[in-house]
């Protein structure tokens, strides 16, 4: 099976580099809705909203940084409407 660096020239510290922010960001996210929800015992409410928390967090997050991803995917999807 070839490796990515042999067929692109992209090597492991530079996909880590690529992936780690969003891991850390998405990390941090998930910390944050598990705190923020601790005191929900009813299990379908606090799956409802951990997901409208955590999506609404990270989505804020990514604008906030200004990560072009997310701008290309909104531009994408503006597009197609």
């Amino acid at each position: 099976m070839p490796s990515a660096k042999r067929i692109i020239g992209l090597r492991f510290l530079n996909v880590l580099k690529d992936i780690v922010p969003f891991m850390f960001c998405g990390a941090l996210v998930m910390v944050a809705t598990y705190f923020a929800t601790i005191a929900i015992s009813n299990i379908y409410l606090l799956l409802v909203v951990r997901v409208l928390i955590a999506a609404a967090l990270y989505y804020g997050i990514m604008r906030l940084l200004n990560v072009v991803i997310l701008r290309e995917c909104m531009q994408f999807i503006l597009k197609k409407k």
